[in-house]
């Protein structure tokens, strides 16, 4: 009798710490876990294996950091969800993160139990991605328009383009500073 696998995971982050402790709250919760030290390895390491489920990355690293990491991986696998982490939340990291495909923005310091239930929401949540990473010379967008059987409300406004995610933002901050947030989160009208 076979036992289900869970999906899975990869943790990047350059705080021994956080990885360690995180990759392990996953294991516990049944997942297969891949850490990495960087994002370069992480790069490295999904040239030759298969792409994990979900990715969880920290946004401040050496070498490559987290918005290069989640550009490279959203290139190679648009559908791939990505949750960045990171304890500097400032506006431009947040809306950064969103606009280059971001699934989540966890902040840092972070309940592992939200940790963990965020992964089993967005295995649950998602729409089926890609299962093989787009080949070098093709487009995001020709694969990703490719995905007819997306719910309507998972494409870009106006568009044939799958939205990274949908998401919902709450601020604990002033008035000012959450419209500036949602001013830079908006997608850019069309004339």
């Amino acid at each position: 009798r076979r036992r289900a696998v869970k999906p899975h995971r990869a943790v990047v982050d350059d705080d021994r710490t956080v990885r360690f402790v995180l990759a392990e709250a996953l294991r516990d919760a049944g997942y297969r876990v891949q850490a990495f030290e960087s994002a370069g390895n992480a790069l490295d390491a999904l040239d030759s294996e298969a792409a994990p489920d979900l990715v969880f990355t920290d946004v401040r690293m050496p070498g490559i950091d987290g918005l290069k990491f989640l550009d490279a991986l959203k290139a190679k696998y648009p559908q791939l969800p990505v949750i960045v982490m990171s304890a500097y939340t400032d506006i431009a990291s947040t809306a950064g993160a969103f606009r280059g495909g971001a699934h989540e923005f966890l902040s840092k310091p972070f309940d592992l139990d939200d940790a963990v239930a965020l992964a089993e929401l967005t295995t649950v949540s998602r729409p089926a991605r890609l299962k093989k990473p787009i080949p070098a010379g093709s487009s995001r967008a020709q694969h990703s328009s490719d995905q007819s059987d997306w719910p309507s409300e998972t494409r870009l406004a106006g568009s044939s383009i799958p939205a990274p995610s949908s998401l919902t933002v709450i601020t604990q901050a002033s008035s000012r500073c959450s419209a500036e947030m949602a001013t830079m989160l908006a997608p850019a009208r069309r004339a």
